[in-house]
């Protein structure tokens, strides 16, 4: 079953790098790590799948802050649109 995480609310491109969207996904949200797969449902109503590339770890740490974290390099701005809903997508593997 997917996860809800967040909304996102603005997006920004690191220097072409990679591209990240905030606010984030909340501290308390279990099993998050590099390679999480997640749901971008965008305002269009269209659907991208897709991952975690890196967790950002932020100092000094705070745990009530959100987890911040970038898209794979092959994401950019544009794709991600203000109100995409970010999902958790559920990582069962069926046989």
């Amino acid at each position: 079953m997917s996860e809800f995480l967040y909304r996102v609310d603005d997006v920004f491109d690191l220097s072409g790098r990679c591209v990240v969207a905030t606010p984030g996904i909340p501290s308390k949200t279990t099993g998050i790590r590099n390679g999480t797969p997640l749901e971008l449902r965008r305002p269009d109503g269209s659907i991208l799948q897709t991952q975690i590339a890196e967790i950002a770890f932020v100092d000094p740490y705070d745990p009530e802050r959100p987890i911040q974290f970038s898209f794979p390099p092959e994401l950019k701005k544009h794709d991600i649109p203000i109100g995409t809903e970010v999902w958790k997508r559920d990582e069962k593997v069926t046989d």
